[in-house]
């Protein structure tokens, strides 16, 4: 499966990499800077926060290679209530589920609209990073629950997308990736006791959402 998407993805690109020479006789060249510092609740005691910084360089307005690095991390917190039957008198504890990673993109934006302002885009990408998991000290785990983990991981995906702006604007994609992950984790037990397993392969399909603001740095 792992070979399957590779030259899936390889032949995707390359593809993407041709579309650029299908009519254009003038070169023009775009450097675009991107980033995104992002924040906010998903439901109650479920958080999420993504930064990012990057560039994408443009050809002949049609085909363009990106390259971004990701900070993203969830929240989960949980009340502890330290007087039995007072539920207004808690506090709150968190486990936070991080990933740091450059990702790349090949994009390919064809000519569905009659406007500069709406690009409409495909675009096939990879992610290569690590992951972390871990609680704070007094965070109540449940039985059965990963309270540590480590991993490496590699994305490979697809995306369509919609560009926004100018000078200025952003662009927001959705699709599907196929996560290879390789990790160690700690399992909560009971009563302190704690269950180690090295070298866990977890390969999964996600469900991928990349939001970006950026400055046109040609025009």
């Amino acid at each position: 499966m792992k070979s399957l998407l590779i030259i899936f993805y390889i032949i995707l690109s390359t593809n993407l990499v041709l579309a650029q020479k299908e009519d254009y006789k003038k070169t023009q060249t775009e450097f675009l800077l991107r980033a995104k510092a992002l924040g906010f609740v998903i439901i109650e005691d479920r958080w999420v926060r993504s930064f990012s910084i990057g560039g994408e360089v443009r050809f002949n307005e049609r085909f363009s290679v990106c390259a971004d690095l990701v900070h993203f991390r969830w929240k989960f917190e949980k009340e502890v209530y330290p007087t039995p039957g007072n539920y207004e008198d808690y506090d709150e504890y968190a486990l936070f589920d991080a990933r740091n990673y450059p990702a790349f993109e090949t994009r390919y934006y064809p000519r569905l609209l009659n406007s500069t302002f709406y690009r409409p885009y495909a675009t096939v990408f990879t992610k290569l990073g690590a992951r972390f998991l871990h609680i704070q000290d007094e965070y109540p785990p449940d039985v059965n629950e990963v309270i540590r983990l480590n991993s490496d991981f590699t994305d490979l995906g697809a995306c369509l997308g919609l560009q926004f702006g100018g000078k200025f604007g952003f662009d927001v994609n959705m699709g599907i990736a196929h996560r290879f992950e390789l990790k160690n984790e700690d399992i909560y037990l009971q009563n302190g006791e704690m269950q180690y397993t090295s070298r866990i392969t977890d390969n999964k399909w996600n469900f991928a959402i990349r939001v970006n603001f950026y400055i046109n740095l040609t025009n």
